[in-house]
C-alpha cells in the first residue's frame, strides 16, 4: 500500500487538508512575530520570543499527551483548533487597543507554547485512528510531508505579511487557518 490508497481516505484527507492549512497560518505568524520582534527590540528579545513558546510548551507536553490518551483525540484536535483560533483573536484585540507589541507578542509565544503542547499529542495520535494499518506508515509519511511542505510555505507568507503589512494580519491568517482546520 502506497501513499495513493492513503491519500484515497476520506478522514484522513480532510485531516490533512485541515492540518496543514492551521500549520501554514501558525508558521505565518511565528516567521512575522519573530521578524517583528527582532525589529523592535533586537536580537536577545528574539530568542526570548522562542524560549517563551517553549517555556509552556515542554512542561504541558506529557500533560498533553496523557489528556489525548483519556479523551478521543479528534475532540482534543478540535478544541485545541478552537482555542488557537480564540488565542489568535484575543491577540489581535490586545495590539488593537494599543498594549505594546512585544508583550503581547511573548504573551502570544506562552500561549501558543501551551496549547501546541495538546494539539500536537493529539494529532499525530489521530493518524492511527483514521487508517488501517496497512497504510498506517504511508498516512504518517503524507502528514510528516505536508507539515514540512505548510511551514516552509507558511514562513515565506509570514516574511511577506510582515513586510508588506501587519502583525494583526498575520494573527488574523492564523486564525482563519484553525477555523478552516476545525471545519474540515
Amino acid at each position: 500500500m502506497g501513499l495513493r490508497e492513503a491519500w484515497e481516505v476520506r478522514d484522513l484527507r480532510r485531516f490533512l487538508i485541515g492540518d496543514g492549512v492551521s500549520k501554514v497560518g501558525r508558521a505565518g505568524f511565528m516567521v512575522a512575530a519573530g521578524w517583528r520582534v527582532n525589529e523592535l527590540a533586537g536580537p536577545v528579545w528574539f530568542a526570548w520570543f522562542g524560549v517563551a513558546y517553549f517555556v509552556a510548551h515542554l512542561p504541558l507536553l506529557t500533560v498533553g499527551g496523557m489528556v489525548v490518551d483519556r479523551i478521543p483525540r479528534r475532540t482534543v484536535a478540535l478544541y485545541t483548533d478552537y482555542v488557537q483560533a480564540s488565542f489568535a483573536l484575543l491577540f489581535i484585540s490586545l495590539l488593537l487597543i494599543g498594549l505594546p507589541v512585544l508583550k503581547v507578542l511573548l504573551f502570544a509565544a506562552v500561549m501558543m507554547g501551551a496549547s501546541t503542547a495538546f494539539s500536537i499529542p493529539a494529532t499525530q495520535a489521530l493518524v492511527p485512528d483514521l487508517v488501517d494499518e496497512e497504510i498506517l506508515a504511508s498516512a504518517t509519511g503524507l502528514l510528516n510531508s505536508i507539515r514540512t511542505i505548510s511551514w516552509s510555505l507558511g514562513g515565506l507568507i509570514g516574511g511577506a505579511i510582515i513586510t508588506y503589512s501587519s502583525i494583526e494580519v498575520a494573527l488574523f491568517i492564523d486564525m482563519v487557518t484553525f477555523l478552516v482546520s476545525a471545519y474540515v
